[in-house]
């Protein structure tokens, strides 16, 4: 793949996506566990973090600790919404482009996440390996994946109420741009990752 390959985008121009899904839409217990997991797994201080599929900069002030904060999400207006949120202070950079082309100098970040951001990527592996480049040979990399062998899915397919199969390492595009994927998939993926630093 090249820099000018062209691949589709889950856009989420306009979206009131924060609004209705966050803020109203009883997500709290998620929104909670994501909070927990990230104070857990990341370094309390560090230099520059990325945070790919930013949005409308929900999970942001959770990584305090960096100097610098860049939010990059293909959606100009959910970057509106995080900058309204959060303000322009020197901290927050705030990047409009793709996960599977990062216009960034190779090694430059401490730490990457993409939470809620995988499963709407038809080019997981791409982006990725992308993510790889852009961090330092030591960088940290949450990532958070719609897994689809769920005990929700497991037992649906027991039942013959979806066709998929859980246990299959294929992704299944549950809806337009919107994936599950494998652990054994993701697992390899990001072993091929690591053969390749």
């Amino acid at each position: 793949m090249t820099r000018n390959d062209k691949l589709p985008i889950c856009d989420y121009e306009g979206s009131d996506y924060q609004q209705t899904f966050w803020d109203t839409g009883q997500r709290a217990y998620e929104d909670r566990v994501e909070a927990i997991a990230l104070k857990r797994l990341l370094p309390q201080k560090g230099d520059i973090l990325l945070e790919i599929g930013a949005g409308a900069g929900r999970n942001t002030p959770r990584y305090q600790g960096f100097r610098k904060i860049v939010l990059l999400d293909y959606s100009v207006s959910q970057l509106q919404l995080a900058q309204k949120r959060l303000g322009n202070e020197g901290s927050y950079l705030y990047v409009a482009g793709d996960a599977y082309h990062l216009p960034f100098v190779s090694g430059i970040f401490d730490a990457a996440t993409m939470i809620r951001t995988l499963h709407h990527l038809k080019e997981a592996p791409f982006a990725l390996k992308e993510t790889r480049r852009v961090l330092r040979k030591e960088g940290i990399f949450i990532l958070e994946y719609a897994n689809k062998q769920n005990i929700k899915a497991i037992l649906r397919y027991w039942l013959g109420k979806q066709n998929w199969d859980p246990f299959d390492e294929k992704a299944v595009e549950f809806a337009p741009l919107n994936f599950d994927f494998h652990p054994k998939a993701i697992r390899a993926w990001l072993e091929q990752w690591i053969s390749d630093s």
